[in-house]
């Protein structure tokens, strides 16, 4: 009898584990069909520039599920651990760089577009822009700036919307541009 317990309860755990393996395995086989799908979308473009681009993420993204699956039991050392690998990977000057890049090239120069109209905004605002166009969350933004709280992006978002004289949210102004940058 207790034999049979074990049995059913290993197997559940075992249906588990394999279950969540599978979803991991959809989730990389995904990130994988959208690489190809991207790298046929801008074939055009420098080639070189965007494999890298796309393959220091996929490595990014890589050490991340590693993290999640580590400690999957654990989400403040799975927190931790996230943290340390993106301070490891720095979202230097470089990254924005590339995330401007492909940024303007998916939404047809929405970027140099605004400098040329807004030459007050600096890089650092156009780089927060190309993380809203890209609909980063807030709270995914206060983790790759260091903020502590997510009220500090709202804060910059203003700030950004009053340098450039919005009368809307950057949010709306940014979409509006989208819609008309895709048309």
């Amino acid at each position: 009898m207790v034999l049979i317990v074990v049995l059913i309860i290993s197997f559940n755990i075992f249906r588990r584990y394999r279950r969540k393996i599978s979803q991991q395995i959809e989730f990389i086989g995904k990130l994988r069909a959208e690489y190809e799908s991207d790298k046929k979308k801008f074939s055009n473009y420098p080639s070189d520039r965007y494999t890298q681009i796309i393959d220091d993420n996929f490595k990014l993204i890589g050490k991340l599920i590693e993290a999640n699956y580590l400690y999957k039991g654990d989400s403040e050392k799975v927190i931790r651990e996230y943290s340390k690998i993106l301070a490891a990977n720095k979202w230097e000057r470089g990254a924005f760089k590339d995330l401007q890049f492909y940024t303007n090239h998916k939404f047809n120069g929405l970027l140099e577009s605004l400098h040329s109209e807004f030459p007050m905004l600096k890089d650092d605002d156009l780089s927060m822009i190309a993380m809203l166009c890209n609909q980063f969350p807030s709270s995914v933004i206060s983790v790759i700036l260091g903020y502590e709280h997510d009220r500090s992006i709202y804060n910059r978002k203003g700030k950004i919307a009053k340098k450039m004289g919005l009368d809307t949210s950057l949010e709306s102004f940014l979409s509006e541009k989208i819609a008309l940058s895709t048309t």
